[in-house]
Order: C-alpha cells, then sequence, then structure tokens
C-alpha cells in the first residue's frame, strides 16, 4: 500500500535501533537506479545532525568529473548510486560514505549482491520481474537469495528485513479500493451515490502491456529450495591450450569436462563444443589431431604472426589526442599501412607461412593480476578470471603458476580400458563422427597465451591482418574485439562513411572477401533506405565485417564477440580530454562503462605488444602501442589516478614476467 519514496521514508524513520535503515534498494539497470535515487528528491531519509557530517565528508572529494555534481546532489540526501555506470573513484566513496553509516540508502543493482562489503540491515526489491520490456519473468530463487542474503548485519542485527514493494498501478488501484468501499453502498443521499459514481469514473487500472508480480511470487522466492551449483561459462582457449601441453590425450581433455558441475545433457554439449575448440585450433595450426580430421587437408591454415621479445613501455613524450597517429584519417601518405591490391574472386587470405617461424612466447606465468575497477566483465574475461575452488580454477592456478610449459611431445601410449563388454570408456566414445585421440602442440600454440581479453584464435587473427588496415581500422578492430555492453554501444557507434570514410583494408580487401564468400550483399557493405520504414540502414561495420570473415575461416569458434564502437577513437578527438567527452556525448551516466573500456584497451594493448604481427615493423608496432597506451593512461589517470595506476602495475607485471620466459 506505498509507493517506493514513501516506503523508504517510513523505514528511515525512528532512533537507530528502531528504523530499518540503512537499505540497499536493488534495481535490475543502471538507468532505474538513476531514476528511483530522482524520486527520492525532498524525502527526509537522514537522522538528526547526520546531514552535517555527511556534508563534511563530500566536500573532502573532488566533484568535477561528469556526473559527480549529480552524484553529491544525491548523496546529500542520504541516497547513495552504486552501479558499473559510476566511475570508481565515486564508488569507493559511496562505499565508505555507507560503511560509516553517513547514508541511509544505497540504490545499486544486483552485481553488488556478488560481495562488495556494503552492510545493511534491510534490503527493498522494486521489482521481482527481470528481463527486457514485454519479457519479463521472475527472477530465479538464487539471484533472489543472493540479494535476500544482504539483509541483516552480522556485527549490529540479529535479523534482517527484505520488503518487496508492489507495483505502483496496483497501490494506487488499492488506494483507489479503500476510499470506494468506504463509501456506503445502500445509502439514498444523492451528492453520496454521486460521489461514489464518479469515483468509480476514476477507477484506475492496470496499464496493457506492463508485466506484474503478486504477493504470492514473492512468498513462492522466500521459501524455495536453493538451486543446485552448476558450472557457468565456456572453457577458455588459455586453457585449453595449457591442458594439451601438459597433456596431449584428448581423453584427458574430456575428463576435465566431465568433473565440472553440469547435467549429463550440459556435459555432452560441453563435450561436443570442446571437440569444436579443437577442430578450430587444427584449422589454425596451432595444433595436430591423431586421427585427423576427415575430409583430410594437406596444409592448414597458418599464421605469420610470432613472438614479440620486446616490452611496450610507456611513450615519454605522447602527441596529443588530435595529433595522434591513430587518427590518422585514412591519409593515403601514410607509410605504415602496406597498399593492398584487391584479391580474386576465392583466394585464400592467408600468406603462406613461413618455414623458418621463430619459437612464440609464453605469458601465461603471469599470475592474475588484480581487477583494475572491475576491469573486463565480459565473457572470456569472466572465463579466464573465475579461478575460485573447483576444477576450473585449479588448472587455472596451475596453468598459471606452471606457464603452459608441459610439453606434449612426449605423448603416452594409448591407454585402452574396455569395458567387460568389449566397449571403451565414456570419455572415449566419440561425438558425433569424429573424436580425436591425440593433440599435439606445435609452436603456434604459444601464441595463445598472449590474449586475456579477448578470443585467442580471434585477436591472432587480428593481428595477421594488421597490415592491411590504417591505424583508424586498427583502433576499430581493437574496440570491437573489446565487446562493450549493448546498453553503451549503442550511444557510441561508428559515425556513418560520410563522416569516417572506409580504409584501405575495408575498400580494397575485406569487402571483396565478404562480397566472392556470399556473406554479405554490396547493399548490406555500402548501407541502404528501407522503403518499408523509410529509414537509413547503416552499413556493416568494419569490426563486424571482420567478426563475418573470422567466422567464415573458423566457423567452429562461435564464442568471438565484439560489437562495432568508436570510444577511444573519439575521445582522442577531444584531446584526450575524458570529462569534456562524457559530457559532450551524454555519458555521464554511464561513464563508468566508458572508464572500463579505457583500462581494458590498455591491458590489450600490452597483450597484443607480446607478439609480432607480420609485415609491421616491430618497432613501428611498439611505439604505435606504446603511443596509444600513453594516451589512454594520461586521460584516465586524470579521471581516476588509483584505478589506472594498479591497471599501469598490472600491465608492466605481465611484461615483465613474459621477459623471463623469453
Amino acid at each position: 500500500d506505498q509507493l517506493l519514496s514513501e516506503q523508504l521514508e517510513i523505514m528511515a524513520e525512528g532512533d537507530e535501533i528502531d528504523r530499518y535503515s540503512p537499505g540497499l534498494v536493488f534495481c535490475f539497470n543502471r538507468a532505474e537506479c538513476w531514476s528511483v535515487a530522482e524520486q527520492l528528491k525532498g524525502k527526509r531519509l537522514l537522522a538528526d545532525g547526520q546531514q552535517k557530517h555527511l556534508q563534511q565528508e563530500l566536500e573532502q572529494h573532488d566533484w568535477s568529473i561528469g556526473a559527480g555534481g549529480k552524484l553529491r546532489q544525491i548523496l546529500m540526501r542520504g541516497i547513495g548510486v552504486h552501479h558499473a555506470g559510476i566511475l570508481p573513484r565515486y564508488r569507493r566513496v559511496v562505499e565508505a560514505l555507507f560503511q560509516k553509516k553517513l547514508l541511509s540508502f544505497c540504490v545499486c543493482t544486483e552485481t553488488l549482491a556478488a560481495g562488495i562489503n556494503l552492510p545493511a540491515r534491510s534490503v527493498v526489491m522494486i521489482s521481482l520481474m527481470k528481463g527486457p520490456y514485454g519479457k519479463q519473468k521472475l527472477m530465479d530463487a538464487s539471484s533472489a537469495h543472493q540479494m535476500f542474503g544482504r539483509a541483516g548485519r552480522p556485527q549490529f542485527d540479529n535479523r534482517g528485513y527484505v520488503f518487496a514493494v508492489a507495483h505502483e498501478d496496483d497501490v494506487k488501484i488499492y488506494r483507489w479500493q479503500e476510499k470506494y468501499d468506504a463509501i456506503p453502498g445502500d445509502s439514498k443521499d444523492p451528492l453520496i451515490l454521486r460521489a461514489k459514481k464518479k469515483l468509480r469514473k476514476k477507477m484506475p487500472r492496470r496499464r496493457e502491456g506492463q508485466q506484474y508480480w503478486s504477493e504470492k511470487q514473492f512468498v513462492t522466492l522466500q521459501h524455495a529450495s536453493p538451486v543446485k551449483l552448476a558450472s557457468k561459462g565456456r572453457f577458455p582457449w588459455r586453457l585449453l591450450a595449457f591442458l594439451i601441453r601438459r597433456s596431449g590425450r584428448v581423453r584427458d581433455l574430456i575428463a576435465a569436462i566431465e568433473r565440472r558441475l553440469l547435467s549429463p545433457n550440459e556435459k555432452e554439449s560441453a563435450t561436443r563444443r570442446l571437440q569444436q575448440m579443437l577442430l578450430t585450433l587444427e584449422s589454425g595450426g596451432f595444433i595436430s589431431l591423431e586421427p585427423p580430421p576427415d575430409p583430410t587437408t594437406e596444409d592448414s591454415i597458418r599464421f605469420n604472426v610470432t613472438a614479440a621479445p620486446v616490452r611496450v613501455p610507456l611513450a615519454e613524450t605522447a602527441p596529443s589526442g588530435s595529433e595522434s597517429v591513430w587518427l590518422s584519417r585514412n591519409d593515403p601518405d601514410d607509410t605504415s599501412v602496406l597498399p593492398c591490391t584487391e584479391p580474386e574472386f576465392g583466394t585464400d587470405v592467408f600468406v603462406e607461412a613461413v618455414d623458418d617461424a621463430k619459437p612464440a612466447s609464453d605469458i601465461s606465468q603471469t599470475s592474475e593480476s588484480p581487477d583494475p575497477g572491475a576491469v573486463a566483465k565480459t565473457e572470456n574475461i569472466a572465463e579466464e578470471t573465475a579461478a575460485g575452488p573447483g576444477l576450473l580454477g585449479q588448472l587455472l592456478t596451475e596453468a598459471r603458476t606452471s606457464g603452459g610449459t608441459a610439453s606434449s611431445r612426449n605423448r603416452p601410449q594409448k591407454e585402452s580400458s574396455p569395458d567387460e563388454d568389449g566397449s571403451v570408456e565414456p570419455a572415449d566414445r566419440p561425438i558425433d563422427d569424429y573424436c580425436p585421440e591425440y593433440a599435439t602442440a606445435t609452436e603456434s600454440l604459444d601464441l595463445l597465451f598472449s590474449f586475456r581479453s579477448i578470443n585467442s584464435v580471434f585477436g591472432i587473427f587480428l593481428a595477421e591482418n594488421f597490415y592491411r588496415a590504417s591505424h583508424e581500422e586498427r583502433l576499430l578492430l581493437l574496440e570491437g574485439a573489446l565487446n562493450m555492453p549493448r546498453s553503451v554501444a549503442s550511444k557510441v557507434r561508428v559515425p556513418f562513411p560520410e563522416l569516417m570514410p572506409p580504409g584501405p583494408m575495408a575498400t580494397h580487401w575485406l569487402s571483396p572477401q565478404l562480397l566472392s564468400r556470399g556473406l554479405a550483399t554490396q547493399e548490406e557493405i555500402t548501407g541502404y533506405y528501407d522503403p518499408d520504414t523509410g529509414r537509413r540502414l547503416p552499413p556493416l561495420d568494419l569490426a563486424v565485417q571482420m567478426q563475418m570473415l573470422f567466422r567464415s575461416e573458423f566457423p567452429t569458434a562461435s564464442d568471438a564477440r565484439c560489437s562495432a564502437v568508436w570510444c577511444i577513437g573519439d575521445l582522442l578527438t577531444f584531446g584526450g580530454d575524458f570529462n569534456k567527452y562524457v559530457r559532450s556525448r551524454d555519458l555521464t551516466k554511464q561513464e563508468g562503462i566508458v572508464f572500463r573500456h579505457c583500462l581494458r584497451m590498455i591491458l590489450l594493448c600490452g597483450e597484443f605488444a607480446s607478439i609480432q604481427p607480420p609485415q609491421i615493423d616491430a618497432d613501428v608496432w611498439q611505439r604505435d602501442l606504446a603511443e596509444l597506451v600513453s594516451q589512454l593512461t594520461e586521460s584516465c589517470r586524470a579521471v581516476d589516478p588509483s584505478s589506472t595506476d594498479e591497471t599501469i602495475s598490472a600491465l608492466e607485471l605481465r611484461q615483465q614476467q613474459s621477459e623471463i620466459v623469453l
């Protein structure tokens, strides 16, 4: 019977013992966090004297960057906002104020329930439905219990409180019904009858298309059984490469899959996925399989990418963003881009491998670096940083400490262990029509250890073709590989060709390849007007085209994702001024995601620095990456020195340990 703002005001009443605050208000998207915080304007949520101490704390911090001014006004009311779109420096302030009991409520997303230390007496759910509009479903019991469990501070409270606020439409209907029932129906007074008739016309109703939750569903979530633990995330490519180095038997790889917390059907699917990954590595020349896949090919695709025994130091004098080499504007006089001739239809996109390829470097000996402000929440990073308890965490830890140097060249003899009926063990049974017995590593396999931020095979594929691209195209591909979240990617889309003409890679090589293979039409590449909607559909972006070509070459590598964005390139056009950029592009409410994107780019540059792309001068390659790292470091350090220094320290640690290996 209470709207959200009214409910929170009631919870904040009374002394420290009687009131239900401090509390966590959970939302299911970042935009909703801001709107909920705005609803609390003018509400009395702080105790007497609390606002004075809060103001003294706020005056100790700089709020001039991005959404700092708006956040400060919200904090003055005793409300904190905490989600990935907030800059790490501001999130740390919110956490500190909440722990000092200076905030009554913190409006946050459900990711906060995973373990951030914000001790709360109560939890408030503004909704029990999750999902996009029109397709919302009741939240699962595991997520609900995780959020419910944040209620109650062990050191202060003997119990916690969880409130689920009814939808505002239901609150209005409930209040209307109370007023309507209060008017006697058997009265003969014409004024009373007229008032009741008038009130009936104003009866509120539920909106069409809106999904609602009920008290019964809330009770169902409370008493739901704990969800059975299950392994999530795909098998990391770097971990697979380590296991192949340690043991070349596919049977051992399947045994690792069998030991994961998966249902029988999920294990079968994961085993089939493992087979697809092996076929991808075999087609890229990273391993050889025995028996070979059928039909056999004489030569696998070979990459000319090699190891780079040099580091990427920070450039001592990095040029300003507007003068950056990464904004070459497809200059035809740019000597760093080799001329590309338009290939004939059906020609191979790869150059034949050199026989005297250098041994690849192995940087997998690096220990897991600290997470710079929740860097990398994408799928690949989530897989490779989940080194917690369990089989997958143990294998990742072992891979990092051993450096993936265990050799599979001295392959053990196959051990046959038939069952009593003569059949082989389940791990040796073929999946579909083909299941190899052994996977032997080649020298190229070590290249997979270079990448943590993105799909390793996709990273090498990009490096193999960088020589065809201008600097702007390279930056587009690097940004696309980081796969920015969709909620922000739509705000930093690549400009239309009129503002950013296609470069040499797209014009002379990539687009003809897609056309010759039938992967795209001319209309899709150039863009066209849709006569049905009257809207212009943009052309396929460079990153999307590159992903299409990669999946054509490696159809079994389906987890290489990308998003076509122009974020860092746009930031450089503002001279690297992060604050000016996010305010001009209306990104202040998502600035945390943009900041994390920049930090991830710094780490990605370090990963690409550990390899040497073909037909690009090594000194030029290292110099260009160092310039980009320096520009991003300068921009990020002006925003959040602490998170930036953590990222730079992680990059330097990886490079130092890589040098030791080399």
